[in-house]
C-alpha cells in the first residue's frame, strides 16, 4: 500500500479540499478518486509526483 492524497480544485483551479488515501497502485488511486464522484477536477498526488487528474463527466 503506498500513500495518496487527493484534492479537489474548484473552477479557478485552486484545491479547496483534499483527503488521504491508501492504494495498491496509480492505477488504483486514480479508480478510488473517479470513485469519488465528484463534481470537480480532481488530482491525484502522492507526495511530490502527479499520479494524474481525473476530470468530471459531462
Amino acid at each position: 500500500m503506498a500513500d495518496y492524497r487527493l484534492y479537489l480544485l474548484n473552477d479557478d483551479g485552486h484545491i479547496f479540499w483534499a483527503r488521504d488515501i491508501d492504494a495498491d497502485s496509480d492505477e488504483a488511486a486514480l479508480e478510488m478518486a473517479r470513485a469519488e464522484g465528484h463534481q470537480h477536477d480532481v488530482e491525484v498526488w502522492q507526495g511530490r509526483r502527479k499520479v494524474g487528474a481525473v476530470h468530471p463527466e459531462g
